[in-house]
């Protein structure tokens, strides 16, 4: 009996202790947005998504190859300001780290830049300066010349065709 019951323990305690699995799958990245080899002419959000069953720690976006920013949280976005590119062409790359340790990585993507920063230093952006020297995108409210050619100026003519500066008027006109 005692053989028997020590057989029974035996095969009670080895059989209910599994080991927990450790996690050894890399996170899938996929850059979704820009599409590969697009060309980028203003401040561009980056979004990637990333497919893993643990937890995402964090998640590294590269630009030609130097890290470029870090994001945590969901959804894992970048907003990439390509104006500031010297170069005329531009590599992404973004690696994923889950909770295990392991790192997943995207495909390297290609894009050409023609982008650039207008008077208001707005990647992209289509104010411009006016004949007065005003910077805005606005092209109904450009200034105008004056009866003396000068742009923004103040002079009209009067009532007796003298140019004069705006409010003042030649009483005598003879």
């Amino acid at each position: 009996m005692k053989k028997l019951l020590l057989i029974c323990l035996l095969i009670s305690f080895s059989c209910d202790d599994d080991p927990v699995a450790s996690d050894t799958t890399a996170p899938t990245v996929t850059i979704t947005y820009p599409v590969n080899n697009a060309t980028l002419s203003a401040q561009t959000n980056v979004s990637v998504n990333v497919v893993d069953d643990s937890d995402i720690t964090s998640v590294v976006f590269l630009v030609n190859g130097t890290e470029a920013f870090t994001d945590t949280e969901a959804p894992f976005e970048y907003s990439w300001d390509v104006c500031a590119l010297t170069e005329e062409n531009a590599t992404i790359l973004v690696n994923a780290t889950d909770s295990g340790g392991n790192v997943g990585v995207s495909s390297l993507l290609t894009y050409e830049v023609d982008a650039s920063y207008d008077c208001a230093q707005v990647c992209g952006g289509e104010s411009l300066v006016d004949e007065c020297g005003v910077c805005d995108d606005n092209s109904a409210n450009n200034c105008g010349q004056d009866c003396g050619g000068n742009w923004g100026g103040t002079l009209v003519d009067d009532e007796c065709g003298e140019t004069r500066f705006n409010g003042l008027t030649n009483a005598n006109c003879e």
